[in-house]
């Protein structure tokens, strides 16, 4: 009786006890707080490219730097998340089109998701327009989670999956009016 009561009065190893119940919940939400810290990063980095590289386009520099607008549109879409480290520039796909009205826009012609290729890499579509043409730019970039389980939320006993294939794909428009 005595020797249980010794046992039951020692509190040595209490702190790793409390560190076994509270430790994984600590661990999953440290690296949640990454994984979305990298997902804003990503979007910041390719909004960011996007919105330099369609500058080129609006302001008619497109074509003076190499000869060739596309050419410029995409050195400069990939100079800009070079720096990243992040977003890889070969994965990236764009779509550059012209329209008349920005009503047109929401037409099928202007697709959220540009369709893909055989070789499974989204067709890129490059129109500049003229001067005074409504120009959309969109550019999408496929992100892999580091952590997918981490989006696996359990509520009341139902999974909501919020990534059920593990990515996400990014999407950067941009609208203007080509300057004269």
């Amino acid at each position: 009786m005595t020797s249980l009561r010794r046992l039951i009065r020692d509190a040595q190893g209490s702190v790793a006890i409390e560190f076994a119940f509270v430790g994984p919940i600590l661990i999953a939400m440290v690296l949640g707080i990454l994984q979305v810290g990298l997902i804003l990063f990503t979007q910041v980095t390719l909004d960011g490219s996007a919105r330099i590289a369609a500058r080129l386009i609006r302001t008619g520099e497109a074509g003076q730097i190499s000869g060739n607008a596309q050419t410029d549109f995409e050195n400069a879409l990939c100079a800009n998340t070079k720096t990243s480290l992040v977003v890889d520039c070969t994965k990236i796909a764009y779509y550059v089109s012209s329209f008349t009205t920005f009503a047109a826009i929401a037409s099928p012609g202007f697709p959220a998701q540009p369709a893909p290729q055989a070789n499974g890499k989204p067709t890129e579509v490059f129109t500049t327009g003229s001067p005074g043409d409504i120009i959309g730019v969109r550019v999408t970039y496929p992100y892999t989670f580091l952590l997918p389980s981490a989006f696996a939320l359990p509520f009341a006993g139902v999974t909501l999956n919020l990534a059920p294939s593990g990515s996400l794909s990014f999407v950067s428009t941009i609208i203007f009016r080509n300057e004269p």
